[in-house]
Protein backbone atom coordinates (compact mmCIF):
# COMPACT_ATOMS: atom_id res chain seq x y z
CA UNK A 1 0.00 0.00 0.00
CA UNK A 2 1.51 3.20 -1.04
CA UNK A 3 2.46 5.25 2.28
CA UNK A 4 4.67 7.87 1.81
CA UNK A 5 4.43 10.20 -0.97
CA UNK A 6 6.50 8.71 -3.28
CA UNK A 7 4.67 5.77 -3.44
CA UNK A 8 1.44 7.71 -3.62
CA UNK A 9 2.55 9.42 -6.29
CA UNK A 10 3.53 6.90 -8.29
CA UNK A 11 0.26 5.32 -7.60
CA UNK A 12 -1.81 8.23 -8.55
CA UNK A 13 -0.20 8.84 -11.70
CA UNK A 14 -1.23 5.52 -12.60
CA UNK A 15 -4.77 5.84 -12.22
CA UNK A 16 -6.80 7.32 -14.75
CA UNK A 17 -8.63 9.64 -12.71
CA UNK A 18 -5.11 11.46 -12.58
CA UNK A 19 -3.99 10.56 -15.76
CA UNK A 20 -2.78 13.40 -17.81
CA UNK A 21 -2.07 16.08 -14.56
CA UNK A 22 0.90 18.11 -13.88
CA UNK A 23 3.24 16.26 -11.62
CA UNK A 24 2.90 19.05 -9.09
CA UNK A 25 -1.10 18.92 -9.10
CA UNK A 26 -0.84 15.08 -8.31
CA UNK A 27 1.94 16.11 -5.66
CA UNK A 28 -0.71 18.25 -4.00
CA UNK A 29 -3.16 15.39 -4.37
CA UNK A 30 -0.50 12.92 -2.28
CA UNK A 31 -0.80 15.52 0.57
CA UNK A 32 -4.41 15.13 1.14
CA UNK A 33 -4.52 11.02 -0.09
CA UNK A 34 -4.74 8.63 2.74
CA UNK A 35 -4.32 4.93 2.54
CA UNK A 36 -6.13 2.27 4.62
CA UNK A 37 -6.41 -1.14 5.14
CA UNK A 38 -9.64 -3.01 5.23
CA UNK A 39 -10.18 -6.06 7.18
CA UNK A 40 -12.41 -8.95 5.83
CA UNK A 41 -16.39 -7.92 5.57
CA UNK A 42 -15.60 -4.14 6.31
CA UNK A 43 -17.91 -1.81 4.60
CA UNK A 44 -16.44 1.10 2.94
CA UNK A 45 -19.66 2.67 2.39
CA UNK A 46 -23.08 1.77 2.44
CA UNK A 47 -26.26 2.41 0.03
CA UNK A 48 -27.65 5.66 1.18
CA UNK A 49 -25.16 6.89 3.31
CA UNK A 50 -23.72 10.53 3.16
CA UNK A 51 -20.92 10.53 0.39
CA UNK A 52 -17.67 11.46 2.31
CA UNK A 53 -15.01 10.53 -0.04
CA UNK A 54 -14.11 9.09 -3.30
CA UNK A 55 -12.01 5.55 -2.99
CA UNK A 56 -9.93 4.32 -5.25
CA UNK A 57 -8.21 0.63 -5.01
CA UNK A 58 -4.66 -0.34 -4.05
CA UNK A 59 -5.09 -3.69 -3.66
CA UNK A 60 -7.64 -5.90 -2.40
CA UNK A 61 -11.35 -7.43 -3.82
CA UNK A 62 -14.71 -5.40 -3.29
CA UNK A 63 -18.02 -6.66 -3.00
CA UNK A 64 -20.65 -4.23 -4.47
CA UNK A 65 -24.38 -4.28 -4.06
CA UNK A 66 -27.28 -2.57 -4.12
CA UNK A 67 -31.11 -3.31 -2.17
CA UNK A 68 -34.23 -2.53 -2.63
CA UNK A 69 -36.86 -1.15 -0.32
CA UNK A 70 -37.69 -4.43 1.17
CA UNK A 71 -34.49 -5.07 1.88
CA UNK A 72 -33.32 -7.91 -0.41
CA UNK A 73 -29.76 -7.10 -1.63
CA UNK A 74 -28.54 -7.52 -5.43
CA UNK A 75 -25.60 -8.38 -6.47
CA UNK A 76 -23.77 -5.97 -8.99
CA UNK A 77 -20.08 -6.91 -9.43
CA UNK A 78 -16.29 -7.57 -7.85
CA UNK A 79 -13.73 -5.46 -8.49
CA UNK A 80 -9.88 -5.97 -8.23
CA UNK A 81 -8.46 -3.72 -10.20
CA UNK A 82 -5.69 -1.62 -8.99
CA UNK A 83 -6.99 2.13 -9.29
CA UNK A 84 -10.14 2.00 -9.64
CA UNK A 85 -11.83 4.38 -8.50
CA UNK A 86 -15.77 5.06 -7.04
CA UNK A 87 -17.95 7.05 -5.28
CA UNK A 88 -16.53 10.52 -7.43
CA UNK A 89 -20.38 10.63 -8.61
CA UNK A 90 -22.17 10.82 -5.26
CA UNK A 91 -19.41 13.25 -4.62
CA UNK A 92 -20.05 15.38 -7.77
CA UNK A 93 -24.06 15.46 -7.62
CA UNK A 94 -24.33 15.99 -4.19
CA UNK A 95 -26.07 12.42 -3.70
CA UNK A 96 -26.20 9.96 -1.06
CA UNK A 97 -24.23 6.58 -1.99
CA UNK A 98 -25.84 4.50 -4.77
CA UNK A 99 -24.77 1.14 -4.03
CA UNK A 100 -22.88 -0.63 -0.89
CA UNK A 101 -19.21 -1.45 -1.16
CA UNK A 102 -17.61 -3.91 1.10
CA UNK A 103 -14.06 -5.65 1.09
CA UNK A 104 -13.26 -9.60 0.41
CA UNK A 105 -10.26 -10.26 2.61
CA UNK A 106 -8.02 -7.72 3.37
CA UNK A 107 -7.91 -4.97 1.16
CA UNK A 108 -5.81 -1.88 0.61
CA UNK A 109 -8.12 1.26 -0.29
CA UNK A 110 -6.52 5.46 -1.03
CA UNK A 111 -8.79 7.89 0.02
CA UNK A 112 -9.63 11.25 -0.67
CA UNK A 113 -11.81 13.48 1.27
CA UNK A 114 -14.83 15.33 -0.10
CA UNK A 115 -13.73 18.89 -0.19
CA UNK A 116 -9.97 17.98 -1.58
CA UNK A 117 -12.02 15.95 -4.23
CA UNK A 118 -14.23 19.03 -5.16
CA UNK A 119 -10.90 21.16 -5.34
CA UNK A 120 -8.92 18.85 -7.16
CA UNK A 121 -11.64 18.73 -10.07
CA UNK A 122 -12.86 22.44 -9.70
CA UNK A 123 -9.13 23.62 -10.51
CA UNK A 124 -8.05 20.90 -13.11
CA UNK A 125 -10.57 20.88 -16.35
CA UNK A 126 -8.61 17.48 -17.12
CA UNK A 127 -9.43 15.76 -14.15
CA UNK A 128 -12.93 16.78 -14.55
CA UNK A 129 -12.41 15.17 -17.96
CA UNK A 130 -11.04 11.85 -16.87
CA UNK A 131 -14.44 11.55 -15.01
CA UNK A 132 -16.72 12.14 -17.80
CA UNK A 133 -14.61 9.73 -19.45
CA UNK A 134 -14.40 6.80 -16.99
CA UNK A 135 -17.98 7.34 -15.70
CA UNK A 136 -19.51 7.38 -19.05
CA UNK A 137 -17.38 4.05 -19.62
CA UNK A 138 -17.97 2.30 -16.54
CA UNK A 139 -21.67 2.76 -17.10
CA UNK A 140 -21.14 0.94 -20.55
CA UNK A 141 -19.03 -1.80 -18.89
CA UNK A 142 -21.61 -2.13 -15.96
CA UNK A 143 -24.44 -2.41 -18.34
CA UNK A 144 -22.89 -4.77 -20.77
CA UNK A 145 -21.31 -6.60 -17.41
CA UNK A 146 -24.70 -6.99 -15.98
CA UNK A 147 -26.34 -7.90 -19.49
CA UNK A 148 -23.78 -10.77 -19.04
CA UNK A 149 -24.55 -12.00 -15.73
CA UNK A 150 -27.80 -11.88 -15.19
CA UNK A 151 -28.28 -13.95 -18.25
CA UNK A 152 -25.96 -16.45 -16.82
CA UNK A 153 -27.39 -19.13 -14.38
CA UNK A 154 -26.73 -19.57 -10.82
CA UNK A 155 -24.34 -22.50 -11.64
CA UNK A 156 -22.56 -20.13 -13.99
CA UNK A 157 -22.56 -17.23 -11.58
CA UNK A 158 -21.37 -19.74 -8.52
CA UNK A 159 -18.39 -21.18 -10.47
CA UNK A 160 -17.54 -17.27 -11.36
CA UNK A 161 -17.64 -15.70 -7.63
CA UNK A 162 -15.78 -18.78 -6.37
CA UNK A 163 -12.98 -17.81 -9.44
CA UNK A 164 -12.45 -14.47 -8.06
CA UNK A 165 -12.42 -14.75 -5.09
CA UNK A 166 -10.03 -17.58 -5.26
CA UNK A 167 -8.02 -14.99 -7.22
CA UNK A 168 -8.14 -12.80 -4.04
CA UNK A 169 -6.74 -15.48 -1.87
CA UNK A 170 -3.47 -15.43 -0.03
CA UNK A 171 -3.71 -19.21 0.53
CA UNK A 172 -2.12 -20.62 -2.67
CA UNK A 173 -0.82 -19.46 -6.39
CA UNK A 174 -1.91 -22.23 -8.46
CA UNK A 175 -5.06 -23.70 -9.78
CA UNK A 176 -4.11 -26.67 -8.27
CA UNK A 177 -3.34 -25.64 -4.82
CA UNK A 178 -5.56 -26.03 -1.83
CA UNK A 179 -7.48 -22.33 -1.25
CA UNK A 180 -9.65 -21.67 1.68
CA UNK A 181 -12.20 -19.13 1.25
CA UNK A 182 -13.68 -17.39 4.39
CA UNK A 183 -17.43 -17.36 2.83
CA UNK A 184 -20.35 -19.54 4.39
CA UNK A 185 -22.79 -20.62 1.64
CA UNK A 186 -25.39 -17.96 2.77
CA UNK A 187 -22.90 -15.16 2.45
CA UNK A 188 -22.26 -16.77 -1.05
CA UNK A 189 -25.64 -16.94 -1.84
CA UNK A 190 -26.22 -13.15 -1.32
CA UNK A 191 -23.52 -12.46 -3.01
CA UNK A 192 -25.10 -13.78 -5.90
CA UNK A 193 -28.52 -12.85 -5.16
CA UNK A 194 -29.82 -16.54 -4.99
CA UNK A 195 -31.10 -19.26 -2.51
CA UNK A 196 -28.60 -20.79 -0.30
CA UNK A 197 -30.15 -24.07 -1.16
CA UNK A 198 -29.93 -23.63 -4.81
CA UNK A 199 -26.32 -22.88 -4.07
CA UNK A 200 -25.44 -26.07 -1.50
CA UNK A 201 -27.02 -27.70 -4.36
CA UNK A 202 -24.29 -26.59 -6.85
CA UNK A 203 -21.38 -26.65 -4.34
CA UNK A 204 -22.23 -30.58 -3.22
CA UNK A 205 -21.99 -31.41 -6.86
CA UNK A 206 -18.53 -29.97 -7.34
CA UNK A 207 -17.49 -31.88 -4.01
CA UNK A 208 -19.01 -35.19 -5.38
CA UNK A 209 -17.03 -34.06 -8.30
CA UNK A 210 -13.58 -33.75 -5.86
CA UNK A 211 -13.32 -30.01 -6.94
CA UNK A 212 -13.93 -28.51 -3.23
CA UNK A 213 -14.63 -29.42 0.39
CA UNK A 214 -17.56 -27.76 2.40
CA UNK A 215 -16.92 -27.18 5.64
CA UNK A 216 -18.31 -24.68 8.19
CA UNK A 217 -18.03 -21.12 7.15
CA UNK A 218 -15.73 -21.82 4.59
CA UNK A 219 -15.19 -23.48 1.33
CA UNK A 220 -11.54 -25.36 -0.02
CA UNK A 221 -10.80 -25.27 -3.23
CA UNK A 222 -9.01 -28.66 -4.04
CA UNK A 223 -9.18 -28.46 -7.81
CA UNK A 224 -10.45 -25.29 -9.75
CA UNK A 225 -9.39 -27.11 -13.14
CA UNK A 226 -11.69 -29.45 -12.43
CA UNK A 227 -14.77 -26.97 -11.16
CA UNK A 228 -13.95 -24.74 -14.25
CA UNK A 229 -14.30 -27.79 -16.48
CA UNK A 230 -17.63 -28.92 -15.29
CA UNK A 231 -18.78 -25.15 -15.94
CA UNK A 232 -16.27 -22.88 -17.04
CA UNK A 233 -16.90 -19.03 -16.19
CA UNK A 234 -18.16 -17.55 -19.99
CA UNK A 235 -17.39 -13.92 -18.84
CA UNK A 236 -14.64 -12.36 -15.79
CA UNK A 237 -16.21 -10.20 -13.45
Amino acid sequence: MPNNNSQKHTFLASCSLFQGLADDVIARACHVVTSRTYSDKEYLFKQAHSAQYIFLLCKGLLHFYTSDEEGIDYFIGLSEAPGTHFGEDALLNDVNYYTSCQSIGPTEICLMARVDFLNLVGSQSRASQNIAANSSRNLRNLSIYLTKFSNNNIESKVVEVLYRLTQSSNAGSSAGENLIINRSQNNLADMIGATRPSVYRILKKYQDAGAIELTYGKIRIIDMGILCAINKPKNKL
